[in-house]
């Protein structure tokens, strides 16, 4: 319903955009001119609080699937250049719209589809949901037994591993793909700049049943731990994911590194007692601390201490992202980190406001 909202009633609209990742840009389409409370959900939070904790500053960005160009505009922010696939001819002149709105220099938009071999293919899709295009065989079917008059249309498939080569496109170093289906045909095509490059892979994940989503997330794992991707986090739960827990990611985000980018910090975060709430430190204190997912962080305490002074915990933390973000329901509360090991790089502390909540947000450098 809300799609069928927005592309009928505000599809012409231009507006600049409130609230979420592209919050000050303008924009053609959507909803984002409402505020966020009608527009949101908590699971878009989770990934755009993810997303936004990236630093994306001197990259190549790859933009695999863009629908109308959201995450291009979000991308072009920080990127040094941006590479963006929308095969869909209605998506692709919006993404042309959105970026020529912005002024954006760094924006490539290529309007075909990547698979694993040069072919066509017929997308398929629900006229009010032009977003959820897909070539999927089993997706395909499902649209088409449960609409009168599906849309389709017919479009070229690349491998981008040619086009990378014969179109001389700059080297990728983040590569998001969310193509409704086609996943794995788009990795596929890509093996040689996965092997040349290594780039980080960040996947929406798609099936027609949940047997379908168990099965692409299952083969996608094997693909990418075979080639070499064995640091991978599934965003809504920060869930490291194998092939033997595959099925943790059947819906939702993965963020995907090669092991070399993974690194194991062990840290010693004190909570001041003037900073604590007007009662002693306590284990309930810290019971009501959580790590949030702005995830692929898994965190374990290893040893806590409590005392007038403050309370002392040791905690050691799987990082295959920037950051992590250390929360408290209690009043304001400044931590400070008081020694590191395990890794050559530094920890910084920032404290910031995220959804109400106190945070103590730490990365590595």
């Amino acid at each position: 319903m809300i799609s069928f909202i927005s592309e009928k009633l505000f599809e012409n609209l231009t507006y600049t955009v409130r609230h979420g990742l592209i919050k000050g840009m303008k924009r053609k389409g959507g909803l984002g001119f409402l505020p966020a409370v009608f527009s949101r959900s908590s699971q878009n939070e989770i990934e755009e609080a993810f997303l936004g904790s990236l630093d994306l500053k001197g990259k190549v960005v790859y933009d695999i699937g863009a629908f109308q160009g959201i995450m291009t505009l979000f991308f072009a922010r920080q990127a040094r250049a941006v590479v963006t696939y929308e095969p869909h001819p209605a998506n692709y002149q919006r993404v042309l719209e959105n970026v020529q709105l912005n002024a954006l220099q760094n924006v490539v938009i290529l309007n075909r589809a990547l698979g694993d071999r040069e072919s066509t293919l017929t997308l398929v899709y629900d006229p009010r949901m032009p977003g959820a295009a897909t070539g999927d065989p089993a997706i395909s079917a499902q649209i088409r037994s449960s609409l009168a008059q599906p849309g389709t249309t017919t479009v070229p498939v690349v491998c981008l591993d040619d086009d990378l080569t014969r179109h001389d496109l700059p080297r990728p170093d983040f590569v998001k793909i969310d193509v409704e289906g086609m996943e794995l045909a788009v990795l596929r095509g890509m093996q040689k700049a996965l092997a040349a490059d290594h780039p980080v892979l960040y996947l929406e994940m798609h099936g027609a049943t949940e047997d379908e989503k168990r099965r692409k997330a299952r083969e996608i794992i094997e693909f990418l731990s075979t080639a070499g991707y064995r640091c991978i986090r599934h965003i809504e739960t920060g869930t490291t994911v194998t092939t033997a827990n595959s099925a943790v990611a059947n819906q939702g985000h993965m963020y995907c590194t090669l092991d070399a980018d993974c690194y194991a910090l062990t840290f010693h975060l004190t909570l001041r007692a003037e900073n604590l709430p007007r009662v002693a430190p306590t284990s309930r204190t810290l019971q009501r601390m959580r790590f949030h997912s702005c995830p692929t962080i898994e965190c374990r305490t290893l040893t806590t201490q409590s005392s007038n002074q403050g309370l002392r915990m040791s905690m050691q933390a799987h990082h295959g992202a920037p950051r992590a973000i250390l929360a408290t329901d209690n009043p304001p509360a400044k931590a400070s980190v008081e020694d590191l090991a395990e890794t050559p790089k530094k920890l910084r502390t920032l404290k910031r406001r995220t959804g109400g909540e106190n945070a103590v947000a730490l990365w590595a450098n």
